[in-house]
């Protein structure tokens, strides 16, 4: 169950991910593209690492 909840948040990861590349890209809003590429990364793993740290 642990698994599946992770994998969930992988996606959800992916998809504000790739709205950052797209900031960056598209838009070329530079400080907004990395503020959202970092807040997605870390608002994954570390949940992810205390779900599996218990």
């Amino acid at each position: 169950m642990k698994f599946l909840l992770f994998l969930f948040m992988l996606g959800s990861c992916f998809y504000t991910c790739t709205y950052g590349l797209n900031l960056l890209k598209r838009h070329n809003n530079k400080l907004g593209g990395i503020a959202i590429l970092i807040l997605a990364i870390l608002g994954t793993f570390i949940p992810g690492f205390v779900l599996f740290s218990r």
